[in-house]
């Protein structure tokens, strides 16, 4: 018997379709990854984050377009707005390092040249080297979990089609089954012609 849309149990309706929608949109405003939305909405619908990483890329996330970038840009400034504080952060703690940099030179009696030298190191450069490599670890971080995801994904996507490679080979079974019995059946149909025919 054929397998209809509505036998299978993997199906996904509207309403998971807003689940996994609503859960990503979620993330993406937190600063998390799909990944981790992904295994949270596994979990809700007992599906594979795979899965539904896969129901996500190939249907739902069209349907989202607009929510998907108020989503972004609200992370973009939730993410200027930390690295801001961190910057003013940085900034403070370099100053007031500075400060006391200035006053043990001062107290140590030490020549002015090598005091000029310590206070015209560039807090700046020093609170942007530290900005750049927490955004590179920050997308270094999103790249792994997404290769993970797409490791997943890959796996799914490889018993899918061992599954459906054998349904395919069963179908083909099947037809080659039936096509036998119409010729048979044909046979039978032309010899009973034959034999009203000859009475």
């Amino acid at each position: 018997m054929l397998t209809t849309q509505k036998d299978r149990k993997d199906t996904w309706n509207r309403e998971d379709d807003e689940i996994l929608a609503e859960t990503v949109l979620r993330h993406i405003k937190e600063n998390s990854t799909q990944l981790e939305a992904f295994k949270e909405v596994g979990k809700q619908l007992k599906r594979t984050a795979g899965a539904c990483g896969f129901r996500w890329n190939s249907y739902v996330r069209k349907q989202y377009g607009s929510e998907i970038q108020k989503a972004k840009q609200k992370r973009r400034e939730e993410k200027k707005r930390e690295s801001k504080n961190k910057l003013q952060s940085s900034n403070k703690q370099g100053k007031e390092t500075l400060q006391e940099i200035h006053q043990n030179v001062e107290t140590s009696q030490e020549s002015p040249e090598p005091q000029k030298n310590k206070q015209e190191q560039p807090i700046e450069n020093i609170t942007q080297f530290i900005k750049d490599i927490y955004e590179k670890e920050s997308r270094f971080t999103e790249l792994n979990e997404n290769l993970s995801l797409y490791k997943s994904l890959n796996s799914e996507l490889k018993a899918k089609n061992f599954e459906l490679s054998s349904e395919n080979e069963k179908l083909k079974s099947e037809l080659d089954s039936i096509t036998r019995d119409y010729i048979r059946l044909s046979e039978l149909i032309v010899q009973a012609k034959t034999f009203v025919i000859q009475r």
